[in-house]
This record gives structure tokens, sequence and C-alpha cells, in this order.
């Protein structure tokens, strides 16, 4: 398994920094930002693997987040100081922030602390609307409960794959289950589930703070959701869209794992979200 998880490491992307950070792409063909594309919760970089491909000519990054890549877990702000501060070891003076879910929170919270090196948001699927917490959100972000859940599905690993997909929403074939599957078994190699809670009371505690700012986010944004999304309700992602100044929604069918869904579409999206910030 551990041979497996190295494998995928190393197809998503052409080189490694540090074994944190993946440098992905061809020949350089687009001038512009360059584009890092943020993980939910829990997560790897290797979770972009199928939206990898419909991505050629852009500079990306594709980065472990704390907690998943070998650093302590910590919540928006604590991504976002980690973000920025590998913008800067890669030299990057702006860039377009990707942020499925979770990681979407991150790509906010970082546009709000320094506006003028975010060039474009692309949110999939993302929190950051107050209708985002749901009541099963809150109940996972007490202690215990979320550890808990955390260390259960660690054990079951990627036997949690049919579970995961419906109650995301998302309809998997064949292939996307695969995908899915090796995904939840890297994840508890990794001892990503342990960021899990970290991660789920972060949601609670900050998520408010960052909603109520989003007025403030100075980047144009594209956000992209699922219509059968069970994860970030579809309300939550309309409200996301109308409370960001300048975002445009788009929609697309498929629940809340749009990156095996929907890979060419999402990618799509991408692109789209870099053209604003050009």
């Amino acid at each position: 398994m551990r041979a497996a998880y190295e494998g995928r490491r190393r197809r998503a992307g052409a080189g490694q920094q540090s074994g944190k950070v993946v440098s992905v792409s061809g020949p350089r063909t687009r001038e512009g930002p360059a584009v890092v594309l943020l993980h939910g919760q829990p997560g790897s970089a290797a979770d972009w693997e199928l939206v990898l491909p419909h991505l050629g000519g852009l500079r990306l990054l594709v980065p472990d987040r704390p907690g998943y890549d070998g650093t302590p877990a910590g919540g928006f702000a604590h991504n976002a100081a980690a973000l920025l501060r590998r913008l800067d070891g890669a030299g990057i003076e702006r860039a377009v922030l990707v942020g499925h879910s979770w990681g979407g929170g991150v790509a906010l919270r970082a546009a709000l602390d320094a506006p003028s090196r975010i060039a474009a948001l692309f949110l999939l699927g993302s929190v950051g609307s107050l209708l985002a917490v749901s009541r099963t959100d809150r109940m996972l972000a007490m202690r215990g409960v979320g550890s808990g859940s955390a260390r259960f599905m660690a054990r079951t690993g990627r036997r949690m794959a049919p579970m995961v997909a419906a109650t995301s929403g998302s309809r998997l074939d064949a292939p996307q289950r695969a995908t899915l599957a090796a995904t939840l078994g890297m994840w508890s190699l990794t001892g990503a589930w342990g960021a899990f809670a970290t991660e789920q009371r972060a949601l609670v505690q900050e998520g408010p703070g960052i909603a109520r700012r989003l007025r403030e986010v100075q980047a144009p944004s594209v956000v992209t959701m699922g219509g059968r999304d069970a994860v970030v309700p579809p309300e939550a992602q309309r409200d996301l869209a109308t409370r960001l100044p300048r975002a445009e929604l788009r929609y697309l069918d498929g629940g809340h794992l749009l990156i095996l869904e929907a890979p060419a579409q999402v990618a799509a999206a991408v692109h789209r979200a870099v053209e604003l910030g050009t």
C-alpha cells in the first residue's frame, strides 16, 4: 500500500519540493499567475489526480496542507499563513487559489490576509458561507466526537468509499470509485484523519469570522457547486457567490466530489479563474 501511495503521489506531478509541494506543468504556454490547488478535509495533493491532466500550460503548485504534510494541523488562519510562506519560498508574488471544500476556506482567508497576493479565487464545493456549517459539523467539532469519528475512518480506510460517495451526493463510476478508495487508503497511511478534528473545530470557530468578511474579498471569484452536493449544500454555495463582491456562480451536475465526477469541467472552471486573474 505504501508503494502504491508513493506511486500515486509521483503521478500527481512532475516533481516535488521538500516532499511537500508538487510543481506540475509541461512547457509553460500561458503567462500569468501561478495556480495553487488546495485540497479539502482530509486530503492530499493526490486528490487532484484526475483534474491535473486537464490543466496543461498552467504553472501549478499542489501542496499537502498543514496536518497532511508532516507539520501540525491548524485552522484557516494557520493554513493561510503556511500558504503565504510557501508562495514566498517558491518565489510566487501572485497566485490564483483553487480551494475544494475546506480548502476553499483557506483560499478565502488568504485573500483576506494578503489581498495583493491573490489574483483570483476558484471555490469548489467550498465552505465560507454561514449556511455551510451544519448541525452535523457542530457535533463533529465537539471534543471526543470528531476525534472518535476520525479514528473510525482511519481504521476502515478504503472500505468506506461507497459510504463516502453516497453521503457526498456523488455518483461515481467504477474507475472513480477505485480512485476514491485508493485516496481513502492513503489518508489512513499518512495519518490525515488526525487533522480532521482540528479542522472541524476551526470550521465552527473560525468559519463565521470569514463569512462576516466576505464583502472585503477583492479578488474575482468563480464559485462552482454540485447540484447534488450533500456536504456543502447548494444554497450555501449560492449564498457564498452572492456575498462575494466579484463572483460568478457555475453549476455542475454532481455531488461534493466533483474533482472525481467531473474533472474536465472542474479544470475548465480553473482556466476561467485564471482568465479573471490575468
